[in-house]
């Protein structure tokens, strides 16, 4: 989302660009990870000014995640921004915890231009949990220089302090796997859960598809395009037990 002319998020295998002797957009992803695909600003190709970042912001949000448990985010981040005067704009990365918004890290040109790296943070020392937690990147175009700026998110990830014990998990949590998928999606619902829905939304927040679903294995063959999902169970109060980000790459 935002009001840039062009360069908005998108999800893909980066295509790279250059310009003033370096790389604007990456032409590849973070090795390590699943697949070759990652969140990029524009993703067009040809000269390195045709779908990058111009006349104002974009905004990629995560979906709204657990709080509890000493929640801890990673990702891996690129950031490039040339001028011929003064390259002056930033990517920002903000966090939200539905009533406060802290920023979480400011990237200029003077950081490492045009390189992928890594990031991670304690959310719970950075804002105060309530329920859940949101992270926003951020980056724009200064209208006033026209200068070019790319960015690109790779590898995010969230990661809680363990507090149910091996024996119990069978029992006690809720799980979505694998993922990545082919399209092909099993969710495991604690017994005590007699009904519950399983729905599947799109990172603007569509609603793509809705499943009935019940305590045990839930197994769903869906057909979707590649990209990346909202996967979440409620019950039949309405009450979210599950809210996870799922990747689909047949």
């Amino acid at each position: 989302s935002g009001n840039a002319s062009t360069g908005d998020w998108e999800i893909g295998e980066p295509v790279g660009t250059e310009s003033f002797g370096g790389p604007t957009n990456p032409d590849f992803d973070v090795e390590g990870d699943c697949y070759d695909q990652a969140y990029v600003t524009g993703n067009g190709g040809g000269q390195s000014g045709f779908d990058d970042v111009d006349d104002g912001e974009v905004i990629l949000r995560s979906p709204w995640f657990s709080a509890a448990n000493n929640p801890v985010v990673s990702y891996s981040r690129w950031f490039a921004n040339y001028d011929d005067s003064v390259a002056d704009d930033m990517l920002e990365v903000y966090l939200s915890n539905g009533t406060d918004e802290v920023l979480l890290e400011s990237i200029d040109a003077n950081d490492p231009n045009g390189v992928w790296q890594e990031a991670e943070y304690n959310l719970s020392a950075a804002l105060t949990p309530l329920t859940e937690y949101r992270i926003s990147f951020i980056t724009a175009d200064n209208q006033d220089n026209g200068s070019l700026v790319e960015a690109a998110i790779d590898l995010f990830q969230v990661s809680y302090d363990s507090v149910i014990a091996v024996e119990e998990l069978a029992d006690a949590v809720i799980m979505a796997y694998p993922n990545p998928s082919d399209n092909e999606l099993n969710v495991r619902i604690p017994q005590e859960f007699a009904q519950a829905f399983i729905t599947i939304w799109s990172l603007d927040g569509s609603l793509v598809d809705s499943y009935p679903a019940k305590g045990g294995l839930n197994t769903l063959s869906t057909n979707l395009a590649n990209g990346m999902y909202v996967i979440q169970v409620s019950d039949l109060q309405g009450s979210l037990l599950l809210n996870q980000l799922w990747t689909v790459t047949r």
